[in-house]
């Protein structure tokens, strides 16, 4: 059966034994037989073993915050899921409550005068169809993955002077400003949950390098022995 699935060298046990055996053996024969370094050399060697061993400082840093962003990005889903919930409730009441924006003026004797009535009985209409087309244009579920939502499918929202229907339409910037916040706390644990490139490429690497400074480390005591009286 065949199988896509991909396990780095660096994930074999087998390979970074080897690779741990080869550096031994390479550093014995060049540093111990064939430089003989001094004792001044082999001190200085503890700057390179460790040098390579504080590698696993960056890819145990990147661990733990993979692991902790792992851990509360069900939350910050479901943060985004609520604000995006509650935005899309207030856009379906708006539509579908009549009298809250879908409404018919009646005229009376305490009514505007009929060029005011009108524009504002105008503006109503046309913010009914607004929202209306809103409604209809926002999805009945969150984006999968959650993001934001795309400004292209909602219809413009149109110029009012009606101090009713600006409160209305703050009150959805507010709303949909709130879920947009929440979307992006989200992106930012998203982007916490991922390893960078750079940490990728170091834990891949780091049992080898790891191989590579305990190899060395063990050659240097074989080294400063020698020197023992």
């Amino acid at each position: 059966m065949n199988s896509d699935f991909f396990l780095p060298a660096s994930a074999k046990l087998g390979s970074v034994i080897g690779a741990f055996a080869f550096f031994l053996v390479v550093f014995d024969l060049v540093l111990v037989r064939w430089l003989k370094l001094g004792k001044v050399a082999w001190k200085r060697v503890d700057y390179v073993w460790l040098g390579f061993a504080a590698f696993g400082l960056i890819g145990s840093v990147a661990q733990v915050r993979i692991s902790s962003a792992s851990a509360q990005l069900g939350l910050f889903e479901q943060r985004a899921t609520t604000a995006f919930n509650d935005a899309k409730s207030l856009v379906d009441f708006y539509a579908t409550k009549p009298g809250v924006i879908c409404r018919t003026f009646v005229r009376s004797e305490h009514s505007a005068p009929p060029d005011q009535f009108q524009r504002m009985q105008h503006e109503y209409d046309v913010a009914c169809q607004w929202i209306t087309q809103f409604a209809k244009a926002i999805p009945s579920r969150p984006p999968n993955p959650i993001t934001r939502i795309d400004q292209s499918i909602l219809p413009p929202r149109p110029e009012v002077t009606d101090s009713a229907l600006k409160g209305k339409f703050r009150g959805l910037d507010r709303q949909f400003g709130f879920f947009n916040q929440r979307v992006d706390e989200l992106e930012i644990v998203r982007a916490r949950a991922g390893a960078t490139a750079t940490e990728q490429t170091i834990v891949y690497l780091w049992p080898f390098l790891l191989a590579f400074a305990l190899a060395l480390r063990i050659t240097k005591v074989t080294g400063e022995i020698r020197f023992e009286p």
